[in-house]
């Protein structure tokens, strides 16, 4: 009696962590794949929300294309020429589709503090490294981060006024420290002395931003090469077509007009490339919908593994339960009904599991901070959740079902 009764217990613990090992399983799957479904559409849409804020017809001259075909030779883009300020003044005077041409120049330089520090707050810091970035033209139409204080950068005819920088609300607290107002203290940018004028307010959670400035210093062009050196910026030429034009006619006149001024001859292929606001986008959503594929993958491999739980589990239950099966059979049960009991385990094990996942992915997305990324779990992802879980549940259920539905009466009524 002794024995038995040890056995039996033996067999409910074993019962028991095989029941949980399977529940981890499935729910561990259950949890990767819809909550890198609900970041990865969080993260799509909070993209598209930024592209769709710059409109679909800019234009964009820049070294590289924003997508690359098969045999496309990086090296052969990266030694073309930079996209230069003269290319700039060159479109800007001689187009008659752009409304409005900017140029952008993007760099990195260390930044220090010129003045006494009894006006900055012991956080301060004498010198931090940042991002510089030289702007021309219409660029205050491409920057989305409001004004925290001050002004922004006047023109002085067809450039902007010397001397003088915008700083990035980021950049501010780091040398300034925080709560002090950065507008009229002065800097210098590598051996560039700067007064700032103007402070952006903080980004927030816009991840689409064609002039960044959080941890930045905006100054003119020509000084952004001073300070970085002419060889060390990214640059880039962004424009955007009359009413009465497409970002097509615009792309066109723009090629023509660069390779003319650059004296390309008739045969030789530009070296520059002429992208689109539109083809960014596209190429950015193509790369978050393969990143959801591969988190829809990783959570596969966990759900198989909670499906193999749930076959040993379920094929170790008709084991144990072989005389029931026989008595069952023998009294006239029907094949179906042995099925379903055990296909009912299978499915409550799965459904326990997609609960357990679902409610993990919930309290993850309450845990992330407002204003960091909108993440919500939607209807469509907690159905695609269910829906998996059901299949997960009839898959892993259906041959130890079957098998049990099978086996002999007599042979089972004579299993010890």
């Amino acid at each position: 009696m002794e024995d038995w009764t040890m056995t039996k217990n033996t067999r409910t613990k074993g019962d028991t962590l095989r029941t949980a090992a399977s529940l981890v399983g499935v729910s561990t799957g259950i949890f990767i794949t819809i909550l890198s479904f609900a970041v990865i559409d969080a993260l799509g849409s909070s993209i598209q929300s930024g592209f769709d804020h710059f409109g679909s017809n800019l234009v964009m001259i820049d070294r590289f294309p924003t997508s690359f075909e098969e045999g496309d030779d990086w090296a052969r883009f990266a030694s073309r020429p930079a996209v230069s300020i003269e290319d700039f003044t060159f479109l800007k005077n001689n187009s008659s589709v752009a409304e409005s041409v900017a140029f952008t120049a993007k760099g990195k330089a260390q930044v220090s503090v010129v003045g006494k520090r009894s006006l900055h707050t012991s956080s301060a810091r004498d010198a931090v490294t940042c991002n510089i970035t030289g702007v021309a033209g219409q660029w205050n139409q491409l920057c989305l981060s409001p004004l925290a204080s001050g002004r922004f950068l006047s023109s002085q005819g067809s450039s902007l006024e010397t001397g003088k920088a915008m700083i990035g609300q980021e950049l501010s607290d780091k040398l300034f420290g925080k709560g002090c107002n950065p507008v009229g203290l002065s800097v210098k940018a590598g051996s560039v002395p700067l007064q700032i004028v103007g402070c952006f307010a903080d980004e927030g959670n816009n991840i689409i931003s064609l002039i960044p400035t959080a941890n930045t210093l905006l100054v003119d062009a020509v000084s952004a090469q001073t300070i970085v050196g002419k060889g060390n910026l990214e640059t880039m030429i962004i424009a955007r077509p009359r009413s009465e034009f497409g970002k097509e006619a615009l792309a066109d006149e723009f090629t023509g007009l660069l390779r003319r001024f650059r004296r390309l001859p008739q045969s030789a292929e530009n070296n520059f490339a002429v992208n689109t606001l539109e083809s960014l986008a596209a190429q950015t959503l193509s790369i978050i919908g393969k990143i959801k594929v591969i988190g829809g993958i990783i959570g596969l491999f966990s759900l198989l593994i909670g499906a193999f739980g749930i076959i040993t589990v379920l094929r170790l239950s008709v084991k144990e339960r072989t005389p029931q099966i026989g008595l069952k059979k023998a009294l006239g049960a029907k094949r179906w009904r042995i099925v379903w009991e055990f296909m009912k385990e299978a499915l409550q094990l799965s459904a326990c599991g997609s609960l357990m996942g679902i409610f993990m992915a919930w309290v993850v997305t309450l845990a992330v901070p407002v204003g960091v990324l909108d993440i919500s779990l939607k209807l469509e992802q907690i159905l695609t959740a269910a829906g998996i879980a059901t299949a997960l549940g009839l898959a892993a259920g259906t041959l130890p079902s079957v098998q049990a539905s099978r086996l002999n009466p007599v042979e089972c009524l004579g299993y010890v």
